[in-house]
């Protein structure tokens, strides 16, 4: 049996009942008379309940806080390492580019047919000297409506052995669109409402 003293701090390693009401374990508590009271084979010891009145509990339930190891503190946490600096804030993460895998390959693989088809190739980066708008959009819609009316594959592309989709072709010819709008190219906007405009401004002016 544990020695201690009276007064020394006990600590509940089983709950239960008494008439001071319930143990709750791992609670702290105020012996009331020291280990030497046992010698003559009491079983309890008198302790200072929470309701402050002193009543006695079976001396197995408590254990004197002086034996009990306290648990390890935890490790601290690793230091955060030191970040390189990067001001980017307001700029677009290209990250999300690389979500569409299949997408991007297949436009790279209607520039790579480009150069290699059959019939009128192209040369290599042909597409950077431009082209008007309404060819890109028409080029676009035609592909969009292939694959609308079921024809997965583009039927040219097919015949020189190529199995492209004609999504593929339709994203490509979108994207240099959108690129040609970003670089000004203004001399290559030959959309309808530009050819509109002069007309109504005359008949504006007639009235």
């Amino acid at each position: 049996m544990p020695t201690f003293k009276k007064g020394d701090t006990l600590v509940c390693v089983a709950s239960g009942a008494g008439y001071a009401g319930e143990l709750t374990e791992g609670k702290e508590y105020t012996a009331l008379q020291d280990s030497s009271h046992f010698a003559g084979g009491e079983e309890t010891v008198r302790v200072l309940s929470d309701t402050g009145c002193s009543f006695g509990y079976r001396v197995r339930r408590f254990v004197p806080r002086t034996l009990i190891t306290p648990a390890p503190a935890p490790a601290p946490a690793p230091a955060a390492p030191e970040l390189a600096l990067r001001f980017d804030n307001g700029k677009p993460e290209m990250m999300y580019v690389d979500m569409f895998p299949d997408a991007l390959a297949g436009v790279c693989r209607t520039l790579e047919y480009g150069t290699k088809r059959t019939r009128s190739p192209y040369p290599k980066f042909n597409w950077c000297k431009g082209a008007p708008y309404s060819q890109l959009y028409n080029c676009a819609r035609r592909h969009m409506l292939a694959f609308w009316n079921g024809q997965d594959l583009d039927k040219d592309a097919l015949a020189d052995g190529f199995e492209i989709s004609n999504l593929d072709f339709a994203i490509g010819n979108l994207m240099r669109l959108r690129q040609q709008i970003a670089d000004g190219r203004t001399d290559l906007d030959d959309r309808g409402y530009r050819q509109k405009a002069p007309q109504q401004e005359q008949e504006q002016e007639r009235k």
